[in-house]
């Protein structure tokens, strides 16, 4: 039972965060009389508009999305035909989890600037979290009829392909984005790792190691992702060594991951050092107690190991947590092999 079989190897980042990657890190955090500056208009510098949309920006690059949106409202009361103002109040609402909002807020955006890709990405990307790919698709197609090369389009584009399980059009989304974008930015890396995970779900997996690979060789510091989806494909060709070597890589910067705890303890066990799968199942539940991968492969370690109580206590855990939405067959193999120990402890 491993984890690279889920619909994510792991979380990536969100495309409607490419704003972002684009200059707003640097921004110097401000407190709150900054705000009571610009109340008194001494923060302005001839432009109120631009001013409240500046530290509306800054509140929203340091999480305060709440603050945000008033900076933001406070433009829009100034110059209702503001476009920028309503997509970025559209970021802040989204961040907050007000989607609907947020989406109106795009809308206000298009509806004054029609030619402005940028809030057919944003709402393409709320759309895509919300489960709603093929709405998704179609405001990605919409950013890309006004501007063909605008490359967060084509990777919203193909990640919701992804997601359709539509692969070949994922590759062709992300292929785009190789083409268009300069080497060692953010978003060249990031189409190497998501080709990397469509080719893996394609079963392409050499492939997708070479992708890994090459997404790590241009940013060795950032390659979590990277080395987690090469690990994935080594574990499907059964190389479990070197399997191990990518967890590791992982760990050092992702250390309380229960997902990449439970890939390494199921390759220790395939060579059959069940004893420390046993301790990285035991961390994985450190991490997650409620981490059923964990316990069902705690079980099964424990079998291996001749711990027929242990292996009973943890099968019993792990059908106490299952939900209904666990795949049926795994259910009854965990109720068949716990049925087994028990007759055997007797």
């Amino acid at each position: 039972m491993t984890e690279t079989k889920n619909k994510k190897l792991l979380g990536l980042v969100p495309h409607a965060e490419w704003r972002l990657f684009e200059g707003n890190y640097g921004l110097v955090r401000r407190g709150l009389d900054d705000l009571q500056r610009l109340e008194k208009k001494d923060y302005l510098n001839g432009n109120e508009t631009d001013a409240w949309i500046q530290r509306g920006d800054e509140l929203y690059a340091d999480g305060r999305y709440a603050e945000a949106i008033s900076c933001f409202d406070r433009a829009i009361e100034i110059d209702a035909l503001c476009a920028d103002a309503w997509c970025l109040r559209g970021d802040s609402l989204e961040s907050l989890g007000r989607s609907a909002e947020a989406i109106n807020s795009y809308d206000k955006a298009l509806e004054i600037d029609p030619s402005n890709p940028r809030p057919w990405i944003e709402k393409g990307c709320l759309l895509q979290r919300l489960g709603r790919f093929e709405e998704a698709i179609l405001s990605f197609d919409s950013a890309l009829q006004i501007s063909s090369d605008t490359v967060h389009a084509w990777m919203g584009k193909g990640e919701a392909f992804q997601w359709l399980d539509r692969y070949d059009d994922a590759l062709r989304c992300y292929d785009r984005v190789l083409d268009l974008e300069a080497q060692r930015t953010w978003v060249y890396v990031d189409a190497w790792n998501r080709k990397a995970d469509t080719l893996y779900r394609m079963g392409r997996y050499i492939e997708s190691i070479e992708c890994c690979d090459k997404a790590i060789e241009l940013s060795p510091k950032y390659s979590a992702m990277a080395w987690h989806n090469k690990g994935g494909a080594l574990m499907e060709l059964h190389k479990f060594a070197e399997a191990i070597v990518c967890c590791d890589m992982v760990l050092r910067v992702w250390p309380k991951h229960p997902g990449v705890w439970n890939n390494k303890g199921i390759c220790l066990a395939k060579i059959a050092r069940f004893e420390e799968a046993l301790e990285c199942y035991e961390k994985s539940i450190i991490f997650d107690p409620e981490d059923l991968a964990g316990w069902y492969n705690k079980a099964r370690v424990q079998e291996d190991l001749g711990r027929i109580q242990d292996a009973i206590n943890s099968y019993e855990k792990y059908l106490a947590l299952a939900s209904p939405d666990v795949a049926p067959q795994t259910i009854k193999r965990a109720e068949e092999r716990l049925q087994d120990l028990k007759s055997r402890r007797n």
